[in-house]
């Protein structure tokens, strides 16, 4: 896998964060910085291309777990 590909499969990895916890836009800190990283036309293109995928293939559970901190953990299901 060449830098390229690598940078994309992140940005699709934190999308998927974002999206299980309904925060999944273009100007959330963790997604933006992509734009440097991939350049605008890109980072569009891949970013609404995997947007549209996840929310036709996933619905989100909330709190299906808290851990011993109390931090709450959301599922992704396939639809």
């Amino acid at each position: 896998m060449n830098k390229v590909e690598n940078d994309i499969e992140r940005l699709k990895s934190m999308m998927r964060s974002c999206f299980a916890y309904h925060s999944l836009w273009k100007s959330n800190k963790y997604i933006s910085k992509y734009v440097d990283i991939l350049g605008i036309e890109l980072f569009t293109k891949t970013y609404d291309n995997y947007k549209l995928y996840l929310e036709k293939t996933y619905t989100i559970k909330s709190n299906v777990y808290t851990d011993g901190e109390g931090c709450t953990y959301n599922e992704m299901i396939k639809k």
